[in-house]
This record gives structure tokens, C-alpha cells and sequence, in this order.
């Protein structure tokens, strides 16, 4: 479940990747619309978030994510 989704990207496998403001996550769902993963909690420490408020999939298919809380971006 969503708390401030914000931010919505999608990767070449057609997955749907959505920044989850206040659960401090990224949310995956299939293109049928299914969750498939989430990665991300709450904190400062690599790979952890402080509201997540958008993302990017770059050419090279890395996933890059605005950490605002943080002050940062985090490229996963």
C-alpha cells in the first residue's frame, strides 16, 4: 500500500517502478499491474531513503533515485 506515491518511471522489462514518499521506498509492479519487489527503508546509510520523490531508469539501466530527506541521489 502507497503513503504519497510520487515519481513514476518504467524500465525495459515494461515494469513500473514508483517512488513511495512517506514509506521511504520504491515500490516494482509488473505491467499487468502486480507487485513484484520493493527496495528501500528509512534512514541515511546506503540504500536507504528519507522520502523517495522521484526516479529515472538511465541508458545504461541503472535505477537513479532523488533521496529529498537526504539531500542526495542514490543510483542503484
Amino acid at each position: 500500500m502507497f503513503d504519497g506515491p510520487e515519481g513514476v518511471t518504467c524500465d525495459d522489462e515494461e515494469n513500473l517502478l514508483v517512488c513511495d514518499y512517506h514509506n521511504h521506498r520504491v515500490q516494482v509492479f509488473n505491467s499487468e499491474g502486480m507487485f513484484v519487489a520493493s527496495f528501500g527503508s528509512f534512514g541515511d546509510e546506503e540504500g536507504c531513503f528519507r522520502n523517495p520523490c522521484g526516479l529515472v531508469i538511465s541508458i545504461d539501466g541503472n535505477i537513479v533515485v532523488v533521496d529529498s530527506g537526504n539531500n542526495r541521489i542514490q543510483i542503484f
